[in-house]
């Protein structure tokens, strides 16, 4: 959470519609991390379209307690 009125800045993408893409492909371009983030397609095959894999880049779920 953020102090009570403090600044923000925000700055859009240069190219909103490209930049993601173009980030994921410098991300795919470093081979030697790319087995740490994606899903094999020995994995997918085995375990289906809804099986999630936890990576350094996956959002990790944690139960909140109530």
């Amino acid at each position: 959470m953020r102090p009570f009125q403090s600044e923000i800045a925000i700055r859009r993408a240069a190219d909103p519609l490209r930049d993601a893409w173009r980030g994921a492909r410098a991300m795919a371009a470093q081979t030697e991390s790319l087995p740490l983030w994606s899903v094999s397609r020995q994995s997918y095959d085995e375990q289906g379209h809804d099986y999630l894999v936890e990576h350094a880049l996956s959002n990790r779920y944690h139960r909140i307690p109530q």
